[in-house]
């Protein structure tokens, strides 16, 4: 199916797919209650979601989610309100695809269930909401945002890769009390010498990184220096183009196996 806008308002609204289902450059939304069940859906191909307003969708089933290759074509998978809810967790694969970007945000009290190895220009943002990251196996050019409460626990990813262009930055950043983003299954953080890789945890949020790679690889071999004017490069020997910026001291926190640096 392709080229199509669906939208289920209303808790008695149902769409339902049935048979086995590619789609490609659709706007597809659930409000107010309605249900959009996609569950026969194998692949999404430049493709938007949202709901809001208790509405869910459900590609449960759906394996790859590839966004436009356009930089003028943005995507959007997008969850607003308490009880809205989007389910990509049998995702294998999701793939920005180099356009301009893939915004994957759920905010104010939703819930996004994603899965797979995530990569392209992707933003992942929980504002005051849970996104299920638990089937995320690993990370390339991702930028990842916890605000108002929100977190990600990225319980099975082992590799977290940077930009490697010099124009193009990555951000990982918790802001506030409660907002949390868990990386300690990472066996390879690489800033892959690109414009940089920010790692900041702000107004009491919460990073947390393997310890074996926060002592040896990124806090111990960091330094800065200067291109022009203020602009600043972080680099990392050998590898890493990396800067943490906490607003006090990091401290180890035992409690996670393995060990993992805490940034408060």
């Amino acid at each position: 199916m392709s080229h199509a806008s669906l939208t289920a308002d209303g808790s008695a609204s149902t769409v339902q797919a049935s048979g086995s289902i590619d789609l490609y450059d659709a706007n597809l939304c659930a409000v107010a209650g309605g249900t959009l069940d996609f569950s026969s859906v194998t692949s999404l191909d430049h493709v938007n979601l949202f709901a809001s307003g208790g509405g869910t969708l459900d590609f449960s089933s759906a394996t790859s989610y590839l966004g436009s290759d356009s930089i003028f074509t943005p995507n959007t998978i997008r969850a607003d309100g308490g009880g809205s809810s989007i389910d990509l967790s049998a995702l294998v694969m999701v793939d920005g695809n180099g356009g301009r970007e893939l915004n994957v945000e759920a905010v104010s009290g939703s819930t996004i269930a994603l899965a797979g190895a995530v990569s392209g220009l992707v933003n992942i943002t929980a504002d005051d909401s849970v996104i299920d990251v638990s089937g995320v196996t690993s990370l390339d050019h991702v930028n990842l945002f916890a605000s108002g409460g929100g977190t990600l626990d990225f319980s099975v990813a082992t590799s977290y890769l940077g930009s490697d262009s010099i124009f193009t930055p990555n951000t990982i950043r918790a802001d506030g009390g409660g907002s949390s983003i868990d990386l300690c299954a990472l066996t390879i953080l690489d800033g892959r010498g690109g414009r940089a890789l920010n790692i900041e945890a702000i107004s009491g949020g919460t990073v947390l990184i393997p310890d074996a790679i926060a002592t040896g690889g990124v806090m111990g071999a960091l330094k800065d220096y200067g291109i022009s004017g203020d602009e600043r490069l972080p680099v990392l020997i050998p590898l890493f183009a990396v800067h943490i910026c906490a607003e006090s001291d990091h401290s180890v926190d035992t409690s996670d196996s393995p060990p993992c640096s805490c940034l408060l």
